[in-house]
């Protein structure tokens, strides 16, 4: 053990110049991110922030990627002159020195720097351990693969070039291989093709890890690049051809819940509203108007449309459209009636049933989608969010609500035309490597913005009033797993006749509370889908 001590010291040592230095921009990265948002503060500075602090984010990532590797090549695995072979250091020892020295040196040590500024931002004991815990892994993930190309590589430049290749070359045969693959082109079912996909993960997270331990352990360079090859051809061979479904236990792991009762069986139907009218650009457009997935889907449950994919057609005719893909990306349009239901407010004689609706976005076809008798043939990728009531927020200048580790305070209230305007400081923890935002089209998406989706319901239960406030994101940060952000309720206070006139009713928001739903995606899933443009010719 004195010997494995003794490496990492030495690598400290040598190393201590550009580690400060990189410690320095990490401090500053994270310290511009925790200041504090005024609280009149507007979109368009969060947007700014985003941008700038993305940028200050990828060069903290790429200097600590180097880092990793600079530790691994301080005593080369390839290097033939290489002091360490001729003392008595075994290669696991030398393993266990690098990775010891990479978890402190890179994991340990920054978690320490950054405590102060997490405490400066509120932090609880549980959202900072989520940070450290998140900025150790990221950290972690860079660090093994820095590990690996620093294995195989004699000099910095070899390292580099190879970086910029693993870089450009890794990410596009990930993507190729989950996302080109899917269950509605291929007639496979949604569970074979989830066990593809995490098994192909699987061994996307398991080689590094493979072929760090068998350089260290052998320096066989080339028996180490076709351990590699190979691994890349079995992850296409998984993704092709794998005939199992293990999604089950897949599922369990991640703790997710399947909405569907078994989702291969169940029919999506889509409907579209075509556009017409003089207001309506030459070029045509349409909306979606609802999704429905068939039976069995609990209450409180609508559906997010994620993509759609395909192209317009003639009944009988040749597709003569080009294909088209349109990715939302942004939040969805909650239904009331399924807030409602939640909330446990009546709802109104004529409401359907567990509705589910999607979102009404318009979109571009070709201008000869408007000549009438069209069907839509394609692919559409949406989620089940599943919601549930995390808690009431009282109406008043610092109340707070913390559930789990979504915290919510409300910092300003004022009257603005007749209305009150109610601005939201939120903190929520989503780990950046965390894998719950998951589907067959796509591995895990990251946005500025949090992969649940929320509504608000103003509740006064002494006047019997209720209303669905309207949200507007002002904007949000990440600072490591803790989205910051802002928010902004709009509240139409109550009224009541008096004389023939509507007056607001006095002291209206002295039983008034706000009621936070909180809307998560419980199953993703793709689906072929064909529907009429609604047109005739």
């Amino acid at each position: 053990m004195s010997l494995i001590w003794h490496i990492v010291q030495k690598d400290f040592r040598r190393l201590w110049l550009p580690l400060t230095l990189w410690l320095v921009l990490l401090l500053a990265h994270t310290a511009l991110l925790a200041m504090k948002a005024d609280p009149n503060a507007s979109a368009a500075s969060y947007e700014g922030l985003y941008y700038f602090a993305n940028t200050c984010g990828v060069i903290v990532a790429a200097v600590g990627f180097i880092l990793a590797a600079w530790i691994v090549m301080e005593d080369s695995l390839v290097d033939t002159s290489a002091f360490w072979v001729t003392r008595p250091i075994s290669g696991a020892r030398l393993l266990a020195a690098k990775a010891l020295g990479a978890f402190l040196l890179l994991s340990v040590l920054p978690a320490l720097v950054l405590t102060p500024v997490w405490l400066g931002c509120g932090f609880s004991f549980r959202e900072i351990w989520l940070s450290a815990v998140d900025l150790a892994l990221l950290q972690g993930v860079l660090s093994v693969l820095a590990f690996m190309l620093a294995g195989l590589t004699a000099t910095s430049g070899q390292f580099l070039v190879r970086a910029i290749g693993a870089v450009i070359i890794l990410p596009v045969y990930l993507t190729y291989v989950l996302g080109r693959f899917t269950g509605a082109k291929t007639g496979i079912s949604d569970g074979v093709v989830e066990s593809r996909n995490w098994l192909v993960l699987a061994l996307f997270v398991l080689t590094p890890v493979a072929l760090i331990a068998h350089q260290f352990l052998t320096r066989r360079t080339l028996r180490s690049a076709a351990l590699g090859a190979v691994s890349l051809l079995l992850m296409l061979a998984v993704a092709l051809a794998w005939p199992w479904d293990f999604s089950p236990q897949f599922l369990r792991f991640a703790q997710r819940n399947m909405l569907i009762p078994d989702p291969r069986n169940q029919q999506v139907v889509l409907q579209i509203e075509c556009l017409t009218g003089p207001a309506v650009p030459p070029i045509g457009s349409w909306r979606i108007k609802r999704v429905d997935v068939g039976a069995g889907v609990p209450a409180g449950t609508f559906v997010r449309v994620d993509s759609i994919e395909g192209r317009w057609g003639k009944a009988g005719e040749p597709e003569s459209a080009e294909p088209f893909k349109v990715d939302y990306r942004r939040p969805g349009r909650i239904s009331p009636q399924v807030v409602r239901q939640l909330v446990g407010l009546p709802l109104p004689a004529d409401t359907p049933v567990n509705p589910l609706i999607g979102g009404e976005e318009a979109i571009a076809p070709p201008a000869w989608a408007r000549t009438g008798g069209l069907t839509l043939q394609g692919e559409i990728s949406a989620a089940l969010m599943q919601g549930r009531v995390l808690g009431e927020l009282p109406l008043r200048v610092g109340a707070e609500l913390r559930v789990g580790s979504s915290f919510t305070r409300v910092i300003s209230i004022e009257q603005v035309d007749g209305r009150m305007l109610v601005r939201l400081e939120e903190r929520d923890a989503w780990p950046a490597l965390a894998l719950g935002y998951y589907s067959r089209s796509k591995v895990s998406v990251l946005h500025k913005t949090r992969p649940a989706e929320d509504a608000f319901v103003l509740l006064n239960r002494p006047l019997a009033h209720d209303q669905i406030l309207g949200v507007t994101d002002i904007g949000t940060v990440r600072i490591n797993s803790i989205m910051v952000g802002q928010r902004q309720l709009s509240v139409t206070p109550p009224t009541r006749e008096v004389d023939g006139l509507a007056e607001v009713i006095p002291g209206w928001a002295d039983g008034a509370v706000i009621a936070k739903v909180r809307f998560l995606p419980g199953h993703n899933f793709v689906r072929t889908v064909a529907a009429s443009s609604g047109l005739e010719p």
